[in-house]
């Protein structure tokens, strides 16, 4: 479980900090709802929003293969690329690479299907 424990920190973490910009840049372009019409603030919005499409499910799988006992190793991997993906995927949207955001949108969703695929085998095996 303590894999499941740094997951949280981390992945939540980068939710939180995406969280402070916007209100940051919400504070420095004084706008309350939205984006304002402000570049800046929609490249904020997006990588938060997208962050929390993924790493919300993704948090989800990674608690019930923590609890089915799955391979640490495999499930160290998976954390770790995908907070990587994260990350990438974030700055991607800051920076306006479309090709980083390709990517690592790719491995977020290699990630999601692989915890998914495991989770199945050991639920299959175990019936």
């Amino acid at each position: 479980m303590t894999l499941f424990y740094w997951h949280i920190v981390l992945n939540l973490g980068l939710v939180t900090v995406l969280a402070m910009n916007i209100s940051r840049l919400r504070l420095r372009e004084r706008v309350g709802l939205g984006d304002g019409g402000k570049l800046a603030l929609k490249k904020a919005i997006r990588p938060h929003a997208n962050a929390l499409e993924h790493v919300l499910p993704f948090s989800f799988m990674v608690f019930v293969a923590a609890s089915l006992e799955i391979n640490e190793r495999c499930l160290l991997i998976l954390i770790v690329a995908f907070f990587a993906s994260r990350l990438v995927h974030a700055a991607s949207y800051l920076y306006s690479s479309d090709i980083a955001r390709q990517l690592s949108a790719s491995v977020t969703y290699l990630c999601e299907l692989a915890a998914l695929v495991s989770i199945v085998a050991v639920l299959v095996m175990r019936m």
